[in-house]
């Protein structure tokens, strides 16, 4: 028997927007084929599509994709000093769930201001992969 853990809240997944989940359920369903042994699905992570480094006051961009919803927005030496109104510490500026509000308050030189985006879906793979 195969088992396909489902690494969020709640007891049923199915139908509830995770594809990974559905994915699974449907290709069981429909083809026969189990999920792979140990297979797990988590809720859809979201993405800012930016990289970034500690910095004395917050968190300083080292990159913004060209596909991150803040391209045109940030800047490379921008600096984020909070998220959704508290200090930015470590790497969770960057955690997200899939669809997420973020606000961002940037630092740039002397200048500041908030951006607001949503993040974007991280690319999924099939539980059979």
């Amino acid at each position: 028997a195969s088992l396909l853990r489902y690494l969020g809240d709640g007891h049923t997944a199915f139908a509830r927007g995770n594809e990974c989940v559905d994915s699974a359920v449907v290709h069981y369903l429909l083809g026969g084929s189990p999920p792979r042994d140990g297979a797990a699905c988590a809720p859809a992570s979201g993405t800012l599509g930016i990289r970034v480094s500690p910095a004395p006051t917050g968190l300083e961009i080292q990159e913004v994709a060209p596909s991150s919803p803040l391209a045109g927005r940030i800047q490379i030496g921008h600096v984020i000093t909070k998220r959704n109104g508290k200090s930015t510490t470590g790497d969770t500026v960057l955690q997200s769930v899939a669809g997420e509000r973020v606000e961002l308050t940037i630092q740039a030189g002397t200048e500041t201001f908030i951006v607001t985006t949503k993040s974007q879906r991280r690319p999924w793979h099939h539980p059979a992969d």
